[in-house]
């Protein structure tokens, strides 16, 4: 899940100009071989955008490379009890041409009422995973549609984590919790394809984010998911875009927004002995 903060209220898109933001917070069951897509038009997006530079200049050194830079993405919408207390946990990975580069942060917090608990410190680097990549980068690209499978999920609402649908879905592991809802939205050809590459991923990172006008209007939606196993790694990047419709409101955007085809690259990675400093959560 997403940096500019998200959170689940599925009451709507905030309303925040153009930048992007991530969906924070929600508890999502998904084990693989979902029948369909899940909209998107009921979930909301709340909060602020975490990026490389808000992470502990340790974490940044330590996830540093000279290869060029496939895909990155940073979150935090996760918090853990330590025996110091609360913590707010944030994850960013990078994946350059020869190496998966995961690096984890924790800053403590103190909980609010209705509200995301107050960090009380700064960030601290906590440890940092290395995979290295054996073999030449693959890549594949294409636009994928999602209208169809929306229309075949009870009409475009999504499931809710709660209900027998959610529940036929599979729990997953805490820690892959936003990677699994992020991966849920996009089509069903594209989630096969990615689990037949890896079907059982030690690491599962994601988040989906939403450009917004600053009345609520959504402009465009991005998916940035990490699924690495042992031996292989594979990165969704989704992304799309809708352009206004004159005399239309915010919620008809909205709900056209999730019949959108996604434009989506795939990068399959063949990884070599990992290495590890430090402990991470988000890796097992």
């Amino acid at each position: 899940m997403r940096r500019i903060l998200a959170a689940a209220t599925g009451q709507g898109v905030e309303q925040v100009g153009d930048a992007l933001v991530p969906r924070r917070g929600a508890v999502v069951a998904y084990g693989g071989g979902a029948p369909a897509a899940q909209s998107t038009a009921r979930i909301s997006f709340e909060g602020r955008m975490m990026t490389w530079a808000d992470l502990p200049e340790a974490a940044r050194r330590a996830a540093h490379r000279a290869s060029p830079v496939v895909a990155e993405s940073v979150e935090s919408a996760r918090l853990r009890w330590e025996s110091s207390g609360l913590v707010e946990v944030a994850v960013g990975w990078r994946v350059y041409e020869d190496a998966v580069v995961v690096v984890e942060a924790v800053r403590p917090v103190v909980p609010r009422a209705s509200r995301w608990p107050k960090a009380t410190g700064p960030w601290e680097h906590r440890g940092t995973h290395v995979a290295p990549v054996a073999a030449p980068v693959r890549r594949r690209r294409g636009v994928v549609p999602v209208a169809g499978e929306l229309a075949r999920a009870f009409d475009g609402c999504s499931v809710p984590a709660g209900s027998a649908a959610g529940a036929a879905l599979g729990a997953v592991q805490p820690e892959h919790r936003g990677a699994a809802e992020a991966w849920s939205y996009l089509p069903q050809v594209v989630r096969d394809a990615a689990e037949r590459l890896v079907p059982a991923p030690t690491t599962w990172l994601g988040q989906i984010l939403q450009r917004a006008t600053r009345k609520g209007f959504p402009v465009s939606q991005e998916v940035r998911v990490l699924r690495m196993g042992d031996e292989r790694a594979v990165v969704l990047l989704g992304a799309r875009a809708l352009a206004p419709i004159p005399g239309a409101d915010a919620a008809f955007h909205v709900a056209q927004m999730a019949r959108v085809p996604w434009t989506v690259e795939q990068v399959g990675l063949d990884l070599g002995a990992a290495r590890v400093a430090g402990h991470l959560h988000a890796t097992s």
